[in-house]
């Protein structure tokens, strides 16, 4: 218990650089695209948003799954969740 209670922050922080590291592999507009998902938006609300058409939305996020090497839209939310560069709206 006592460790775990100083071991976490040096856990968390490497977590934290891993996902950001992550995130640069994504370009401009991933980034636009996950940041949408992120939120919890549909592939249409994204496309409309972003003025592009649904089907470009999901080859989008096809893409960032494979470089983020997840398999689902959650798991690449939670990847910009750790990295701090999202927050999921309440």
């Amino acid at each position: 218990m006592v460790i775990a209670k100083f071991t976490a922050p040096a856990i968390e922080a490497t977590r934290k650089k891993a996902a950001r590291e992550k995130l640069c592999s994504l370009t401009s507009r991933e980034r636009d695209v996950l940041a949408l998902l992120s939120e919890g938006m549909s592939n249409q609300s994204i496309a409309q948003n972003l003025i592009i058409s649904s089907g470009t939305v999901k080859d989008h996020v096809r893409s960032i799954c494979a470089k983020l090497s997840v398999q689902s839209r959650f798991h690449a939310a939670r990847i910009a969740w750790q990295a701090n560069q999202f927050y999921a709206s309440t």
